[in-house]
């Protein structure tokens, strides 16, 4: 009946443009669509002017799709955007909950344009598969791959259509295709039930979370900012760190997923009741604590938290000398593990018992060194993280995991800021004297990993593939591994495994910064240029996006998003953007231009600084357009060799088409195959 609607309403020109539960009304046992207060009357003149509030975005976040989160895309807005948000009530009909939940209103969308479906089958087992694919294929994140209609997808539903391969096969009203038509008027029923029991608030929670939302797993844990009760307020960078130690020492428990840091960072101080708290993370359990800190003397209070009943499975009070900090959050990993019906492994248990220091001002050093590393990371925070680790060091020589941290600050430096062989070294060493002193710590092979991935170490990047593999191995929960994997791997032509890792990263820490652009990265190079856009709709690598816009036909479009976006004068955005204009002068035939935008490439202060391969692959993409294979073929063989051995991404992009056939090509990538296959099958080994 909805969809009935839906259809009447877009043959009449409109679209909804806010489809969910609390506009969906009943009357005399029917379904009623109400509210059409932000829907957009179409005509063949209308354009994105005639929205109101033009940019900006309208509708409700839990049931947009991706295209519609983005003011710029309004003339994509059509039918299959409502049917995206059926789809989306259809799945909460079925499974209690939204599709795609978060922390926020910038987290929710975010999983609207990247995470695939959640299976339905998993939390209603007795749901049909093909009711299963049908909501899937409402869902698809392309427009062009949903239903085209709204009557197309009610005429799936009422006909019991399989709806494999994107395609609806009909069926004789047969007594195997009642089980759907039954099931159809089940939803409806449970469509009484979903309007029925929503309050008139939910437009208000709707924006961040998802009231009624079946239960998370009790082992989904998040640690809240522990309060800080002291009333000297300098130290405040005490519980700060303290929260991030406590969530480090519970994620070595592989029974138990506990979201990152920057997940849980926005409830600090937080008012709102634990049950919303809960429901916005997608947690079945919470940490609340506080903490006093008087000289060296520590008084802490900690409970765990039942997230759906609210019920307090456990708490502790600890009245400590500050030496004892880890062994406090040892003695709550440990209790919490037993509260939640954990089962620690030996290692885990033998782990516990290891105290990585008793040494109290090392451990004030190294907290704040940790606290410093945190994002954004300038030049300043990063001196100021060294400043404070190399303390602790120097206060505990054996102090394994503050070396570990430590090694990871040199690498930020020579990564982002110094380059060249002295923080290089600084880094081995200290990576080298952590694993001497521990050799199952997982951030140092961290550590190890993201050095390997540099210029200076010379690209070892199956060096690195490997680090972070026994990294993860070691530690599975650590978000910012995963989001460091996923950028290796479509830099080794694994785009699609990246994607999985990104997303992974993303889901143990929603605030993760570094993740969502390469997204949008990931899915270009796996030629998925629709998926791209909407992803950089969100988190931006402005040469590239402009890129986007030139393989969708828009060169004209990404152009002009350049000339909008202050290009530094100087660094490796100097010549990303100008092989970003390459490319596409290069598609628009403007062959001149392309070849004086490569010329300024090639005279960039950024040329051999770390990820000029971008720039350098798409030089290769500009030359091969034009049919200049020989120069093509050079730039291609430096982005290989200078970090970037992406065969998969190669050999799928249609720019290096001109490329087939010719003998130089043929032998590089026969090379490059042989080191792929070995790479994937590395991969394939860890996941088994």
């Amino acid at each position: 009946e909805i969809a009935s609607a839906l259809d009447f309403a877009h043959r009449q020109g409109i679209i909804h443009r806010d489809i969910k539960p609390d506009n969906v009304l009943l009357q005399d046992g029917h379904a009623m669509v109400a509210d059409f207060g932000i829907a957009k009357a179409l005509s063949n003149t209308a354009d994105a002017s005639a929205l109101t509030a033009t940019g900006i975005s309208i509708g409700t976040p839990m049931y947009m799709a991706p295209e519609q989160a983005f003011g710029e895309r309004e003339r994509e807005v059509d039918a299959r955007t409502d049917v995206y948000a059926l789809g989306c009530v259809l799945y909460e009909m079925l499974t209690g909950s939204p599709p795609f939940q978060g922390a926020n209103v910038k987290a929710v969308l975010a999983r609207h344009a990247s995470d695939p479906m959640p299976s339905i089958r998993s939390v209603r087992p007795t749901v049909p598969a093909n009711l299963e694919q049908l909501v899937e294929r409402s869902l698809a994140k392309v427009p062009a791959d949903r239903f085209a209609s709204a009557a197309e997808m009610r005429e799936a539903l009422l006909s019991g259509a399989t709806l494999q391969g994107g395609t609806t096969v009909e069926r004789k009203p047969t007594a195997a295709a009642k089980p759907v038509v039954a099931l159809t008027i089940i939803v409806v029923s449970l469509l009484v039930v979903l309007v029925a029991t929503r309050g008139r608030d939910r437009d208000v929670v709707s924006q961040s979370g998802a009231p009624g939302a079946p239960a998370a797993a009790s082992t989904r844990l998040a640690v809240l900012p522990m309060t800080n009760l002291s009333a000297d307020t300098a130290d405040a960078y005490f519980a700060a760190g303290m929260t991030e130690e406590l969530i480090s020492t519970l994620s070595d428990i592989r029974g138990v997923q506990v979201m990152a840091r920057g997940a849980v960072m926005p409830y600090a101080g937080t008012t709102k009741p634990l049950g919303d708290v809960g429901r916005e993370l997608g947690v079945g359990s919470l940490i609340e604590s506080a903490i006093r800190k008087e000289g060296n003397r520590l008084r802490i209070s900690v409970r765990l938290v039942d997230a759906r009943t609210l019920e307090q499975r456990w708490s502790r009070q600890y009245d400590r000398e500050l030496t004892d900090a880890f062994s406090i959050q040892r003695d709550v990993a440990r209790n919490v593990a037993q509260a939640l019906r954990v089962q620690l492994s030996g290692s885990e248990s033998r782990n516990l018992n290891n105290l990585p220091t008793t040494n109290a001002a090392a451990y004030e050093e190294y907290l704040r060194g940790r606290i410093a590393m945190v994002e954004p990371f300038t030049e300043p925070r990063v001196d100021a993280a060294l400043t404070h680790l190399n303390s602790a060091v120097a206060l505990d020589s054996n102090f394994a995991l503050a070396h570990a941290t430590l090694a990871r600050a040199y690498v930020s430096k020579l990564f982002r800021f110094a380059p060249g062989p002295r923080y290089r070294n600084l880094a081995s060493s200290a990576i080298d004297r952590a694993l001497a002193l521990d050799s199952t710590l997982a951030e140092a092979y961290l550590a190890r990993a993201d050095l390997m991935f540099t210029p200076e170490a010379g690209w070892r990047n199956d060096d690195a593939l490997r680090d972070y593999l026994h990294a993860l191995s070691l530690k599975p929960g650590l978000a910012e591994t995963h989001g460091s994997l996923g950028s290796l791997l479509f830099h080794i032509g694994l785009p699609r495994e990246a994607l999985r890792e990104l997303r992974l990263a993303i889901s143990l820490n929603p605030a993760d910064g570094f993740s969502p652009p390469r997204i949008g990265r990931a899915f270009w190079y796996a030629q998925q240029y629709d998926s791209a856009f909407v992803a950089f709709g969100r988190a931006r690598i402005p040469s590239e996006f402009a890129l986007v816009l030139g393989f969708l036909g828009r060169e004209r479009d990404g152009l002009a998003f350049l000339d909008s976006t202050a290009a530094p004068t100087e660094g490796d955005m100097n010549a990303d953007f100008n092989a970003a204009r390459a490319v596409l002068y290069a598609r628009m035939g403007d062959r001149a231009r392309a070849r004086e935008r490569i010329t300024r490439v090639e005279r960039s202060p950024s040329v051999g600084r770390a990820h000029f391969h971008h720039a350098q692959l798409h030089v290769a993409m500009a030359l091969a357009h034009m049919g200049d294979r020989a120069e093509a073929m050079k730039w291609l063989e430096r982005t290989a060799a200078n970090g970037m051995p992406a065969f998969e991404v190669f050999q799928g992009n249609a720019h290096l088409a001109s490329l087939r056939g010719y003998a130089p090509y043929e032998r590089f990538m026969q090379r490059e195959r042989a080191a792929y296959e070995l790479r994937k099958a590395q991969l394939q080994r860890a996941d088994r």
